[in-house]
């Protein structure tokens, strides 16, 4: 037997807590041949679903204690700990007193630190006085080289770096000077993220524009799409925009739509179960500043709605390729165009707007949880 536990911060959270959901489950149909873990520093179990419980078992872990990770993997007897975006500060340490394999499993695009990192000050009196000093250029080119650092560690510790396009592996590979099909160093695997198939697809959508995320302006960005939807709230009356999500900037989120005078836009709060949203959006919007292969696209194309998001990064384009076919990419980070986008929409005929439903149900169909488990079931494979 191959047991396997994947690391997490707080469970269930977003996107990365239901794809390891989805890869336990996919595992627990090998006839006892894997148990899957979830190491978690902080689990809401009321938001738990049956399908966490019979997929994981669950432990509940200081990240900071290195020593108590190392217990519970020998307790355990963890073959590969897979650490999700965030990597433990004592890999090494677990490494060598407990035999297992690591996989680093990013959920973001190469190099995402630089994002928080560029907006965030130093503790140090002295050093937040020369931050503050620094041009945004130069605050840019400073985050970036410790996220490089970062990921280089990460990547040195690891047995397998997970990426979620080639775009992003190749992104990786130039940063590294690692040579194409140099086996011993390139350890880089591509792994997308899964998306369910939906079997009663409906058609018939409302004039409904939906976001679904965390309420966190660093990389989710919301505050643009409150900006963009006063750009065309009185081009399009018989139209709505619903916000589902919660998160730290929720307040001052809300405050600035009362600020801008929004109208029929509506902050509805975290939703356990999504479907019903998706199956009355007529479009899924994503405004973000940084995204790895963001599930709000996919499960948009899996119910048939139309996807709008900033092309961003390689992720996003991919999923939303050919771009007007499989959903609409807007050049980063153009609100006007956004804008534009959306009014077109609204105004698209019934048969293109038909076309492009079906072609993104038809491109999610690449993204099965059951091709994807496969990928991760031969890596571990290879690794156990």
């Amino acid at each position: 037997m191959k047991r396997i536990a994947f690391i997490h911060d707080k469970y269930p959270a977003g996107g990365a807590e239901r794809i390891t959901r989805d890869i336990a489950q996919y595992l627990s149909g090998f006839g006892g041949d894997y148990m899957t873990y979830a190491y978690i520093t902080e689990l809401d179990r009321s938001l738990l679903t049956d399908e966490d419980t019979k997929a994981l078992n669950f432990r509940i872990i200081d990240k900071d204690r290195t020593d108590e990770i190392i217990r519970f993997i020998k307790e355990d007897k963890i073959d590969i700990l897979t650490e999700v975006t965030w990597r433990l500060h004592g890999i090494m340490e677990i490494k060598e007193k407990t035999g297992c394999k690591v996989v680093f499993a990013c959920h973001e695009e190469p190099f995402w630190h630089r994002h928080l990192l560029s907006r965030s000050e130093p503790g140090n009196f002295f050093k937040k006085i020369l931050y503050r000093s620094m041009s945004p250029s130069r605050k840019e080119a400073a985050a970036r080289k410790k996220s490089v650092k970062w990921t280089r560690k990460d990547y040195l510790t690891c047995d397998a770096f997970r990426v979620l396009c080639d775009e992003y592996g190749d992104i990786i590979r130039r940063e590294f000077g690692i040579p194409a099909g140099n086996v011993e160093k390139d350890r880089i695997v591509t792994i997308e993220n899964p998306e369910y198939t939906v079997s009663d697809i409906n058609y018939d959508k409302e004039k409904i524009f939906l976001f679904s995320g965390r309420l966190e302006n660093f990389s989710k960005r919301v505050d643009r799409l409150l900006r963009i939807w006063r750009k065309v709230q009185d081009r399009l009356p018989e139209w709505r925009l619903l916000i589902a999500g919660d998160g730290r900037d929720a307040d001052e989120l809300k405050a600035l739509a009362e600020e801008l005078g929004l109208q029929r836009a509506e902050f509805i709060g975290m939703q356990k179960d999504m479907k019903p949203l998706y199956r009355k959006a007529s479009a899924v919007l994503l405004t973000s500043q940084t995204e790895g292969w963001p599930l709000c696209l996919t499960e948009a194309q899996a119910h048939g709605c139309i996807a709008v998001a900033f092309g961003c990064t390689a992720g996003v384009r991919e999923i939303l390729s050919p771009d007007g076919e499989c959903g609409i990419t807007v050049p980063p980070f153009d609100e006007d165009r956004y804008a534009e986008a959306l009014i077109g929409i609204a105004g698209m005929e019934p048969e293109r707007a038909m076309a492009m439903r079906k072609a993104s149900v038809a491109k999610r169909a690449l993204y099965s949880p059951e091709i994807i488990s496969e990928k991760w079931k031969k890596l571990f494979d290879s690794l156990a």
